[in-house]
């Protein structure tokens, strides 16, 4: 099994919220690995805003709620997702958001923040919301940027020694 894969397991196995879809079980035969994940029948976020077109603010307002309740807990973790994207981000039967595919995250250990490690994250993510630009995916854009701005935050607040609480 490979380092990436141990390392996406890993974290999928440390996060249990009502936003991220959850690791139900982990087998492996000589050649295959195989992960079984939790259910979930609503689709992409991307499929139900191709299918409906632009979402109304109270319906946005809803899963930009949910994704930051996801998003703070995984920060909390020191997990830092990496690739949020409407093809990630879930709807279970009830309509509500699931993070997923944990595949590119990664783990903050110890003070790797402090000597500038986070800070050419993001600006690996800069790079991305400007070629996302030249495609017109504003949706993408605006999850891409809140994601910025929290790790932006929460690698500050760590810096300077203090913590927020993100209930």
């Amino acid at each position: 099994m490979g380092a990436q894969l141990r390392k996406e397991i890993g974290i999928m196995k440390m996060v249990h919220h009502e936003h991220l879809v959850a690791v139900q079980d982990v087998f492996a035969t000589q050649k295959k690995i195989f992960i079984v994940l939790e259910l979930v029948e609503g689709g992409e976020l991307f499929d139900k805003i191709a299918s409906e077109g632009r979402l109304s603010e109270g319906v946005a307002r809803f899963y930009f709620k949910q994704l930051v309740e996801g998003l703070c807990y995984c920060h909390s973790l020191g997990i830092c997702h990496r690739d949020l994207n409407p093809e990630n981000l879930l709807l279970d039967a009830k309509g509500n958001l699931k993070i997923s595919d944990f595949g590119v995250s990664t783990l903050s250990v110890g003070d790797a923040d402090a000597e500038g490690e986070g800070r050419a994250e993001v600006r690996q993510y800069i790079y991305i919301i400007i070629i996302l630009l030249i495609y017109n995916y504003i949706v993408t854009i605006i999850v891409y940027m809140f994601h910025i701005v929290i790790a932006y935050y929460l690698w500050y607040t760590k810096l300077c020694g203090t913590r927020s609480n993100c209930k």
